[in-house]
């Protein structure tokens, strides 16, 4: 489970999974859980939640869990490799009100999961609630295959494991929560680095600040933003606006001057190519 990168699992430390569980899942009025890809809150669950399953790609779970708790499951195209009668003939059709759990591979493909998700209960009529779990700069793909999924402002940590450090970042974790549930219903991970905005009703990190320009908390890494007016939204603090591609970025970086590099080289490529 540890030694080898291609069988590896990323399990959640356990601060959050028992945040996760005591303070979102057993408090809120959802009769079922699917977890997919989440072997550790699967696991912390059980005993807890009555109507509870399991969906993973890794065939070693199933020396742990019976048929009736846990299916090898595809998450990208949908496909079930185990008996799949108990899934669909029983489970699904006991359960009305679902919380959805996902952590995926975060090189998968968005649509392909949300295609994946909708094939699952599209005989089903089931009404659900999603949490995703992906790093912050895949934002953009994650909304445009879930467009009702709002991104959360709180750090998800993992469990470090021999020598792979993959989901931990110099700005701490870069993973964070994508979901379709209210973000006031989520309680801050902990006291000392989260603060309540009101004027977004839900908990952000103390260095994240309201933008009144953007009207929201606009940081995506827990950096400090600043709005720039020229390009009408925030940016990151130490970033400066530059007239020549009206871009803001980093000193030395004017995109007018690296495209002028960029065609230089080209053209110096062609004349070797020529001669």
């Amino acid at each position: 489970m540890e030694n080898k990168r291609s069988n590896a699992q990323y399990f959640f430390s356990q601060t959050f999974i028992d945040y996760l569980t005591d303070k979102i899942i057993l408090q809120n009025t959802w009769d079922s859980v699917i977890c997919i890809g989440c072997p550790t809150i699967f696991e912390n669950l059980r005993g807890k939640c009555p109507l509870l399953y399991l969906l993973d790609y890794d065939t070693r779970f199933c020396s742990f869990y019976p048929a009736k708790q846990m299916l090898i499951y595809n998450m990208f195209n949908g496909h079930i490799f185990s008996n799949e009668k108990y899934f669909q003939n029983k489970f699904l059709p006991s359960i009305k009100n679902c919380l959805i759990i996902i952590d995926p591979p975060f090189g998968g493909f968005h649509r392909a999961l949300a295609y994946s998700i909708e094939k699952l209960f599209q005989s089903n009529e089931i009404k659900s609630n999603l949490i995703l779990f992906n790093p912050y700069f895949l934002e953009k793909w994650v909304v445009d295959a879930f467009p009702k999924l709002k991104m959360l402002d709180y750090k998800v940590e993992y469990t470090p494991i021999s020598s792979l450090h993959l989901c931990r970042g110099k700005k701490g974790s870069p993973v964070r929560m994508f979901t379709d549930i209210c973000p006031s219903k989520f309680p801050p991970l902990d006291e000392m680095n989260y603060k309540y905005c009101f004027e977004c009703n839900r908990y952000t990190l103390l260095t994240n600040q309201h933008c009144f320009q953007c009207q929201s908390c606009t940081s995506k890494d827990g950096l400090p933003y600043r709005h720039c007016s020229l390009c009408q939204r925030c940016v990151k603090a130490e970033r400066v606006h530059c007239q020549k591609c009206n871009v803001c970025h980093l000193t030395n970086q004017c995109m007018t001057k690296m495209n002028k590099r960029k065609s230089q080289l080209s053209d110096n490529q062609n004349k070797k190519i020529k001669i």
